[in-house]
């Protein structure tokens, strides 16, 4: 199996190596796509580009999404400041 080697290194089963890499796959899939429908809203090429290439484990599609998504308020939507 692929995770024979890696398995053996952890000292866990193939099927919790299989389980924790389909989890952080998710894991990566959702805030990407977050983070791309986002960028791409505002058409911000760089964060755009940027979220699409460098594989971060979310850390940079969630980074985006702190500072540009427009988080609802209790009093309505809140728009995110958008630079000219």
């Amino acid at each position: 199996m692929v995770y024979e080697n890696m398995a053996a290194v952890f000292g866990v089963s193939e099927l919790t190596i299989t389980i924790i890499l389909t989890i952080i796959g998710l894991w990566e899939l959702v805030w990407k796509g977050f983070a791309l429908w986002y960028s791409a809203q505002r058409k911000e090429n760089v964060w755009f580009v940027s979220i699409l290439v460098i594989n971060s484990l979310g850390i940079l599609p969630i980074i985006y999404l702190l500072m540009y998504k427009p988080w609802k308020a209790e009093n309505g939507p809140v728009r995110a400041k958008k630079k000219a």
